[in-house]
């Protein structure tokens, strides 16, 4: 008889399973998970993690499975994506308040969806997640596949970066060249406690999240309102936030209070500069990484002081023109970008596979500039450069400029022909306290350059965006077409 297939790393791959079983046995009451005033030691949910593992498979789920699961808390999600792992199953998270559309391709798709609420668009079976594994008379730990780098760990909705949904499959190699890149970055150890306000939708912080628990630290979740307060109450080494998080910051008491030493990494797109100055200036001991990142590629560069991105170890950015053709340094261009942990495509959507991915290059839809070899930088979207009377200018930026106002939660800068087809510039604004109308409209005008022409400006309650916290632009136009008719 063949000797059974290797169950230890191949290539560096491993389970993050494989390194929870290290440290329960280990530190079985060492702290894993705290949630909603709850704690998992490393025991429990390794624990955890077979039991659901061996009534999944109970319900027919093996290696090349696919099961959906709602984002119901961290100490319900965790053991079942570990579980999952172990399987040689893939796993997608989904939230049960999302639009239809932004999981209506995985939900069709799947094996088994996990969720205590009827579900419309679920092409097989729903299980409870409340009732899993109801009637299993041994929670025993079922046969592990061999560890494959090619099979699926991970099913992620990505907007590419903007526009519909689509679903990339995230191999166990690839996920582990993402891990690669976030230890060696934050450096995660078993002192250290990462406190978010995601749910696991967001990949960057499954994938922070599980790092952490592989280097045998406690992950921390809290509410949304809770983030900047939680940081100094749970005592938090590192957290993942994103660019709108920092809006929330306005006390300087708050930002005082933080943890010595705190690393904070930012996701889904540029700090406005007056955030990243009143860090430098009030808490220079703080580790500010503000990647540069995509679903499809994980992290590729983080952000200097001066604005432009050093590439991370393994990554490789391009600036092209409409040919595919590299640009000297110094030209502006069309970003593309290459590196390991990189997706090939989409599933299920070869027509936006083709348009994104090209001769083993991924196109994020960013117009940038490479001054030099080494460094680049990111002028704005394709989709987001506004061309008001031949002036054209990036949104971002000053969408940038408007958030970083206190009066300002949110902002979205599009232009919109008027009656006689020239192009204007509209804001739509979320404000962050109650005042006039008019008192708002000359706070943005006084902000935005007068080159730019006639602004108009709307206020909404919310201004549309992905999971990753990118502007959903065409949502935000749309719906001002409809109110101005």
């Amino acid at each position: 008889m063949a000797d059974p297939a290797p169950l230890q790393p191949i290539d560096g791959v491993a389970r993050t399973g494989d390194y929870l079983s290290f440290h329960a046995a280990l530190r079985p009451q060492a702290t894993a998970l705290i949630a909603d005033g709850r704690a998992l030691s490393f025991a429990e949910l390794r624990d955890r993690a077979r039991f659901a593992a061996s009534a999944l498979a109970q319900a027919g789920i093996g290696p090349g499975g696919f099961v959906c699961v709602e984002w119901t808390g961290l100490l319900d999600h965790m053991p079942l994506v570990m579980a999952l792992e172990s399987l040689g199953a893939a796993s997608a998270s989904f939230l049960p308040d999302a639009a239809a559309q932004d999981h209506a391709e995985m939900l069709a798709h799947a094996d088994l969806v996990l969720s205590d609420r009827p579900l419309a668009g679920a092409a097989r079976r729903t299980m409870g997640i409340a009732t899993l594994g109801a009637g299993l008379k041994a929670a025993g730990d079922p046969p592990k596949p061999p560890i494959d780098p090619a099979s699926v760990y991970r099913m992620v909705t990505s907007s590419g970066t903007t526009g519909a949904p689509k679903v990339i499959a995230i191999t166990l190699g690839q996920t582990e060249r993402r891990l690669d890149v976030i230890q060696w970055m934050v450096g995660f150890s078993a002192t250290s406690r990462f406190v978010h306000c995601m749910p696991y939708t967001f990949q960057g912080a499954q994938f922070q999240a599980s790092a952490c628990l592989r280097a045998g630290g406690t992950g921390i979740h809290v509410g949304l309102s809770e983030l900047w307060d939680g940081l100094a109450e749970k005592k938090a080494t590192h957290t993942a936030v994103l660019p709108f998080h920092f809006t929330m910051l306005q006390s300087d008491e708050t930002l005082l209070a933080l943890p010595e030493g705190l690393t904070i990494t930012s996701y889904g797109g540029a700090i406005p500069e007056p955030v990243r100055a009143r860090f430098r200036q009030a808490r220079p001991d703080i580790r500010l990484f503000e990647t540069y990142a995509t679903n499809e590629l994980g992290t590729i560069a983080v952000r200097l002081t001066d604005g432009s991105y050093q590439c991370c170890p393994g990554s490789e950015v391009q600036i092209v023109d409409g040919d595919h053709r590299p640009l000297p340094p110094g030209a502006e261009g069309i970003v593309r970008i290459r590196k390991t942990g990189m997706v090939p495509g989409y599933i299920y959507n070869a027509r936006a596979s083709a348009e994104k991915f090209r001769d083993g290059w991924f196109y994020p839809g960013d117009v940038g500039v490479k001054p030099d070899a080494a460094l680049f930088r990111i002028l704005g979207r394709e989709d987001s450069l506004i061309n008001v009377g031949g002036v054209k200018f990036s949104a971002d930026e000053h969408e940038r400029v408007l958030t970083a106002l206190p009066e300002i939660a949110d902002a979205c800068l599009l232009s919109r022909p008027n009656d006689k087809g020239e192009n204007e510039i509209w804001v739509a604004v979320v404000s962050a306290a109650e005042m006039p109308f008019d008192t708002l409209a000359d706070l943005v005008s006084t902000a935005l350059p007068d080159l730019i022409g006639t602004i108009n400006i709307l206020t909404v309650n919310q201004i549309p965006r992905t999971t990753s916290g990118k502007v959903q632009r065409q949502a935000v136009l749309d719906a001002l077409n409809r109110r101005e008719g």
